[in-house]
């Protein structure tokens, strides 16, 4: 981590004789290339990324800015005009003026992610992605009652029919079948099974509200 943030300034801008490339954003002030940018964001908690240019050079130069795999839907907005822009480097290649201002939106909406089914571990699971963000859900979450397994996150599962929504999903707690021997024929579970909102958090933020359980990958067995 030391490493990371000493050479932290490297990752997120480079220039070459005729192009200047933003590559990662965060709030910063740069000069690269002859051309000064001022870059304010709250990415990755918001995808507006707006990109003033302080200082220019007497020439026309080329701006790139990275637009990620995951970021379909992404927008550029110039001179008062938006349009949309595709995953990988969006090229703006001019004559740049002191205090004009290149917005650019990236989604960070929650989405289903989705492994290779050849992954053994996570096979018939899912996990919730926001932006660059991934998501997980907490033990201290779940909502408590008598059966011990209601703060179970073993019994988790998560309704993949419904868009994952801001910091939360639908899905049932599905106590697992108390046996003698984990295999033998199909339990039904008796009784209806009523959707429930489970909270989900950023992975990077688990474990400060105390010690807690944590899973990432969801699995979507429907109730049964």
């Amino acid at each position: 981590m030391g490493r990371l943030l000493a050479a932290l300034e490297t990752y997120l801008v480079t220039e070459t004789a005729a192009r200047t490339q933003l590559h990662q954003y965060a709030d910063l002030d740069v000069t690269a290339g002859g051309l000064g940018l001022r870059v304010r964001t709250y990415y990755p908690d918001d995808g507006a990324v707006a990109v003033t240019v302080t200082d220019t050079v007497p020439a026309e130069r080329e701006l790139s800015l990275r637009v990620p795999a995951r970021a379909a839907g992404a927008t550029l907005t110039e001179n008062g005009a938006t349009r949309p822009v595709s995953p990988g480097l969006v090229r703006v290649a001019r004559r740049f003026t002191p205090g004009e201002v290149l917005t650019l939106d990236l989604p960070v909406r929650p989405r289903w992610t989705v492994p290779d089914p050849r992954i053994d571990a996570v096979r018939g699971c899912v996990a919730v992605e926001a932006g660059p963000l991934v998501m997980c859900a907490e033990s201290i979450d779940l909502e408590t009652g008598p059966d011990p397994a209601s703060t179970d996150l073993d019994a988790l599962a998560v309704d993949t029919s419904v868009a994952p929504e801001d910091g939360a999903v639908k899905g049932w707690l599905v106590p697992p079948d108390d046996r003698p021997w984990p295999y033998g024929e199909q339990v039904t579970v008796d009784g209806p099974r009523s959707p429930r909102v489970v909270p989900l958090i950023p992975y990077h933020r688990w474990a400060r509200r105390g010690p807690t359980t944590m899973r990432v990958w969801l699995p979507t067995t429907p109730p049964l």
